[in-house]
């Protein structure tokens, strides 16, 4: 699958590259690919092309990161702090590289300022995932395991560190239409608190 995925995300690329929106999903996606060589390239194309974008630097931020890029995450972000991104975004780009450069009271501090101003469920899960905090993450997600409507729960397939198989129904659902979902994969800039 990594690999029609990396295919299609080129072919994507190659025909609209010059789109904020397909440059975001592609960089979205490329994590799952988790190929750090292909991260740094892409995102390298991807500030050429559309760099003035502060959600495409948002993404390029969390990507760089992930392919252990510290450093050139770090370049990104007084321009992503000074941008006019949400609060919420700009504390996650404060988070992330705070755990990445292994600056654990920070993180913490940031960590705790942000479930207090952003209690949403989206936030709290992204922010116990960077956290190192897996329990409480799939706490703030396993009330969306509703067999109504798996609509909500659905959006975090897009995450290369959500795990379907941790919750039975939107398994099913997936199962029942022949999708097998991704292998999770840790984050590797995470808290290892």
């Amino acid at each position: 699958m990594d690999d029609e995925l990396a295919a299609a995300i080129n072919d994507y690329q190659e025909r609209d590259g010059y789109d904020v929106i397909v440059v975001q999903a592609s960089i979205n996606h490329l994590l799952i690919v988790n190929d750090p060589t292909a991260m740094r390239a892409f995102v390298k194309t991807a500030l050429e092309r559309v760099g003035d974008s502060a959600f495409v630097m948002y993404q390029v931020h969390r990507t760089l990161l992930w392919a252990g890029d510290t450093d050139g995450a770090s370049k990104l972000e007084r321009i992503i702090l000074s941008s006019y991104l949400l609060e919420v975004s700009r504390f996650m780009v404060r988070l992330r590289l705070a755990c990445a450069e292994n600056r654990t009271s920070d993180a913490t501090h940031i960590y705790e300022t942000i479930l207090a101003q952003h209690p949403d469920i989206s936030t709290a899960w992204i922010v116990r995932s960077i956290m190192g905090r897996q329990g409480k993450a799939f706490d703030s997600l396993i009330g969306l395991d509703n067999p109504v409507d798996l609509s909500q729960l659905s959006v975090f397939l897009n995450y290369a560190y959500f795990d379907a198989r941790l919750f039975p129904n939107l398994l099913s659902l997936l199962e029942s239409q022949g999708i097998e979902p991704h292998k999770p994969l840790a984050i590797p800039y995470r808290c290892k608190i």
